[in-house]
């Protein structure tokens, strides 16, 4: 109360008096100080909801529900309310009324972008393992509706886009996640992964180019970026393709952890392989003592 006195009421003294009182079995007290602030502001829904949550800490849940629904009234659209109720109808174990709020929150255009998150994020795994997913679709329409630049979504939407096997529109969806966030190496990779599973070799140059400029030191990228010079069939390359991608298996080498022998001596086999293209004998060999000293177990190398 002195400090009260000094500095006059507010949020900050009120709430850590309600804890103070809390803790030492003084509910009236507590609660007082909480009423007392929204008496200061009646058509304050945050107040409101802070002495419902106080009534519900509190374990009279009558008196919770109806702070908020008086906030519900106050005003019907505000997200927190709905989070309230939600938390109000778990406490008394009706888990359909609790969901009910809860998707009313996450379809809510003034609900904030990690409190969606929240909320959605387990539905759709809980969809994804039960296969109860008929929803789903509805719920990420409105979302990207709402949020077409929050990167985020859209990599929940490629998480489900994958769960369903449509792999084409997952590769679409990550275009679009790098085009609002490209510093997210995952991303990077999953994106990699999938167009090297469909073997498109155009696709992975241009990926791992774009790549390699966020992160130049990653292998992966330099090691594709390389592989994707190879052509499919010997003698469909002109020698410049063959220099390309023993430009990127060098830079490979160079960025990769001294202790990751094998990859280091499958890198070095490639090149010698490239140098055997190019009928450049001396540095084909050289390429391949260097992959049997980083990996004498490589038996490519062996049977060249």
């Amino acid at each position: 109360d002195a400090v009260e006195n000094l500095i006059g009421k507010n949020e900050a003294v009120s709430m850590e008096k309600f804890k103070i009182y809390k803790e030492l079995g003084k509910p009236k007290r507590a609660i007082r100080e909480i009423q007392a602030l929204c008496n200061d502001n009646p058509y304050d829904v945050e107040y409101i909801l802070m002495l419902g949550d106080a009534w519900m800490d509190l374990g009279n849940l009558k008196e919770a529900f109806r702070q908020y629904q008086i906030a519900k009234t106050t005003d019907p659209g505000n997200p927190s309310v709905s989070l309230s109720l939600a938390d109000y109808y778990k406490e008394i174990g009706d888990s359909a009324a609790a969901q009910v709020q809860l998707l009313s929150a996450l379809t809510n255009p003034n609900t904030d972008v990690s409190t969606k998150l929240e909320i959605f994020t387990p539905i759709l795994n809980n969809a994804m393992v039960t296969a109860d997913s008929v929803k789903i679709p509805s719920y990420f329409e409105i979302l990207l509706d709402q949020l077409p630049n929050e990167y985020q979504i859209h990599e929940l939407h490629v998480e489900y886009l994958m769960h369903l096997g449509r792999k084409d529109d997952a590769k679409a969806e990550l275009r679009t996640v790098l085009d609002l966030n490209p510093n997210q190496l995952d991303t990077w990779k999953k994106l990699l992964q999938l167009c090297a599973e469909a073997n498109n070799q155009n696709e992975i140059r241009k990926i791992c180019t774009n790549a390699i400029n966020y992160f130049p030191a990653e292998s992966i990228f330099w090691f594709y970026l390389g592989l994707s010079w190879y052509p499919e069939q010997e003698g469909q390359a002109d020698s410049t393709d063959y220099q390309e991608a023993i430009k990127a298996f060098e830079k490979a080498i160079s960025v990769s952890k001294p202790e990751d022998n094998t990859f280091i001596s499958r890198v070095y086999g490639l090149i010698g392989d490239a140098y055997l293209y190019l009928k450049d004998r001396p540095a084909c060999y050289d390429n391949y003592e260097k992959a049997l000293a980083s990996h004498p177990g490589n038996i490519l190398v062996l049977n060249n």
